[in-house]
């Protein structure tokens, strides 16, 4: 969890931007649940 409040979270959400629509859409709905 310490990842999440970290460069972990960070890079999750860069991702959810950058990724492909499929794994955006797969990323972000990840980044709001989890």
């Amino acid at each position: 969890m310490d990842g999440w409040f970290g460069y972990g979270r960070l890079e999750q959400i860069n991702r959810c931007f950058t990724s492909n629509a499929t794994r955006r859409i797969y990323l972000c709905v990840s980044f709001y649940f989890l």
